[in-house]
């Protein structure tokens, strides 16, 4: 009976927790998942996770940098589309975080649980006959691409290929059949009868790539209407980091719109990176005398056509939940506002005087906070907090059977800051800007862009290629400027690698033109710098780095260094659950408040260049032997009680500790002669010692941490 009782008293204060958790956080958005099969995108530096209802994110999963699984750019992420069916406006969105969830797994008309509704993927390393190749066969009947190697028509996992795109692709069918149950009450319009074939392709080849990942939809009118005024819209909930500090933005130049944070962030620190959604094929529209191009996949090529264009991003808007003025959309009239852009949620006119800084009554509010956050000009977000945003492409009309293709792409900068991760991102948007359609990109890889005058750049060529496999045949490099003064040259190192020793400090462009299978000849430039210092070199040292709970450790980075006497300067990360107060300063001491293991990491910087440092601590529990609680036997614990909401654990040494199971602190109470007293020395209760406590599992690791 005991057992039981403590295991249900655990697992309430769990549920407790949990609810109080996500209550701080945002509503949970997984109540309405109609199937659950979830695959990760994660061969270069994004870790993105998939659902095959066509949303993204899972709950805060994304991970940036991949490699980790504390660090995360995005939410949740999904798409939105209105329209109109005989004169009724229609809305079908996937928008979990505002528990919008609309569309199902599967062609239209197919049952959602089908075993074929799922994704389907292939990699650069699959082959003929692969398992990889003959599950593509059940993609193929679904309606995705394939390479047909013999042209007999007909998919042969032995022969044909899988459209594959960079180094893996993913493939899957999504449809907004979604019965009038799960469309109530939010935005509760019939569907509009549209089907959208996913591609999703990431590439792990090094540069600017690595920060990509594509997504291609072929979106259908499988109704049996036309869809009038249709507008789509990639829909996006980031947080980057902490979920209360982002602020939006966007750039019509390159067709993107963005996230970041307003400063350092409570759990990326000093850098935390920025994230974007480019929209690199947009709506295909009459309009004489322009070219339209059409990106049908790997090897398929790009169709031309002309009289007839892309469209842009058509607007740029966000929303706040509970905002009384921009707040989640609980009806497809508000729905519709947030797609046209320029409205708030009753359908007024934005005023652009009346949000964030920067706007006049000139500045066009359909693309709103269009400023540029890094030289602090334009119409800027100044609110920082929990934000969605939407990247309108429309209206247009899809016809019965018709289907339009779209292309966008997620794009993820991290920097020294917050601002410069924007530069980052939006130089990687730029690359992928020139990169898409026609996929022949040539790029300079160096080592480093800054350096020191007595060592070495390294520069190599990198082709990116989309539509069509191609390599360099031949390269000629060029070092067209350096600081007067200098006589140094390129000098020619392994395939078409070359390298430069600055002799002077200033900055050193190099050119270079290349020439490739198909003998057209690609560009790029890229300029370096070397100054007259060298980085510092950090360490840290936390002294003890094993403690007892209630007991403090220093973080101690003073025996970092600068090779030129440079002044110094230190930023420190570190857990989010210890409270510390890190200043500029080469030593932080910082007391955890349960126990645990966590990093510390301090970044050492001078004028030009930084240094980072790490290293560990342990908190242990003032109760030895509870930290891997497995089914045992023991006689060290005398007893265990509940007690108005507590749990008492009881050493025969005449200390214990208490788990206040409502918000579960830890707390160090006296125990002597079998009597328990609180903190006061109040009599709380008396137990009776036995010989020994069977202890089930709890926790996976007890620590009695919260």
């Amino acid at each position: 009976m005991k057992n039981f009782l403590i295991t249900s008293l655990i697992f309430f204060s769990l549920l407790i927790l949990f609810a109080y958790a996500a209550d701080r956080r945002k509503i949970n958005s997984n109540a309405l998942d109609v199937i659950g099969d979830l695959i990760r995108i994660n061969i270069n530096n994004i870790d993105l996770p998939m659902e095959n209802d066509g949303s993204v994110g899972d709950d805060g999963q994304s991970w940036y940098p991949n490699g980790q699984t504390s660090l995360s750019f995005l939410f949740q992420g999904g798409f939105a589309t209105t329209g109109y069916v005989n004169g009724e406006l229609r809305a079908s969105w996937m928008a979990k975080a505002s528990l919008i969830q609309e569309w199902q797994p599967g062609k239209w008309g197919m049952d959602p649980v089908d075993p074929l509704a799922k994704f389907y993927e292939v990699s650069i390393e699959d082959g003929s006959g692969s398992q990889a190749y003959i599950d593509w066969a059940d993609a193929v009947s679904l309606g995705a691409d394939f390479i047909d190697v013999n042209g007999d028509g007909i998919y042969d996992p032995n022969i044909d290929r899988p459209a594959l795109l960079g180094a893996k692709t993913i493939w899957t069918v999504f449809n907004d059949g979604t019965p009038m149950a799960m469309r109530t009450p939010r935005l509760g319009t019939p569907p509009l009868g549209q089907e959208i074939m996913q591609t999703v392709w990431a590439y792990d080849r090094g540069g600017y790539l690595d920060d990509v990942i594509f997504f291609r939809f072929q979106l259908m009118n499988t109704g049996t209407d036309d869809i009038d005024d249709l507008i789509f819209s990639v829909w996006e909930d980031p947080d980057i980091g902490d979920y209360g500090d982002d602020l939006i933005s966007c750039d019509t130049l390159l067709d993107i719109g963005y996230c970041y944070n307003d400063a350092d962030d409570p759990q990326y620190g000093f850098n935390p990176p920025a994230f974007g959604v480019i929209l690199l094929q947009g709506f295909l529209v009459d309009s004489p005398g322009d070219t339209a191009y059409i990106f049908r996949g790997a090897l398929a090529g790009i169709d031309t056509i002309p009289d007839m264009k892309n469209l842009p991003v058509t607007s740029f808007m966000y929303y706040i939940t509970y905002s009384p003025i921009i707040g989640d959309p609980y009806n497809a009239q508000t729905a519709r506002y947030y797609q046209i852009g320029g409205f708030d949620a009753q359908g007024n006119p934005i005023d652009p005087t009346q949000f964030g800084t920067g706007g006049t009554p000139t500045t066009n509010p359909k693309y709103i906070y269009c400023g540029d956050p890094v030289t602090g000009s334009g119409w800027l977000d100044n609110d920082p907090g929990d934000k969605r945003f939407l990247i309108n492409n429309g209206p247009l009309q899809l016809a019965i059977g018709d289907t339009q293709d779209i292309v966008f792409a997620f794009v993820v900068g991290q920097g020294r800051n917050a601002l410069n991760s924007m530069e980052f991102l939006r130089e990687r948007a730029s690359f992928i800007d020139g990169f898409f359609p026609f996929g022949r990109v040539l790029a300079i890889i160096a080592n480093d862009t800054l350096i020191s005058v007595d060592s070495t750049f390294f520069f190599e060529q990198a082709l990116h290629t989309l539509a069509f496999p191609d390599t360099v045949q031949s390269v000629n490099w060029q070092l067209i400027y350096q600081p007067q003064g200098s006589v140094t040259q390129l000098l020619a190192g392994p395939g078409f690698q070359v390298t430069l020793t600055p002799d002077s400090a200033g900055s050193y462009t190099v050119a270079l033109e290349a020439t490739i299978i198909s003998g057209q000849v690609l560009t790029d430039t890229l300029t370096v710098k070397a100054v007259d210092s060298h980085p510092p070199v950090a360490s840290l040292i936390i002294t003890p780095s094993e403690i007892d709970f209630g007991d403090s450790a220093l973080a101690d980075a003073s025996a970092s260094f600068d090779p030129d006497g440079d002044e110094l300067h230190f930023e420190w990360m570190f857990p989010q659950w210890v409270p510390a107060i890190p200043a500029d300063t080469p030593k932080v001491e910082f007391m955890p408040p349960h126990t645990g293991s966590a990093f510390i990491e301090v970044t050492v910087y001078d004028s030009f260049f930084v240094d980072q440092a790490t290293d560990s601590f342990i908190v242990n529990p003032l109760i030895n032997g509870l930290t891997t609680i497995d089914s045992f036997v023991t006689t060290d614990i005398m007893d265990m009680k509940y007690l108005n909401g507590l749990i008492y654990f009881i050493r025969s040494d005449s200390s214990f500790h208490i788990l206040n199971a409502n918000n579960l602190n830890v707390l160090a109470i006296s125990y002597t002669d079998g009597e328990i007293f609180d903190t006061d020395e109040n009599l709380v209760t008396t137990v009776n010692p036995s010989s020994g406590v069977t202890i089930h599992k709890i926790f996976p690791n007890f620590q009695l941490v919260y």
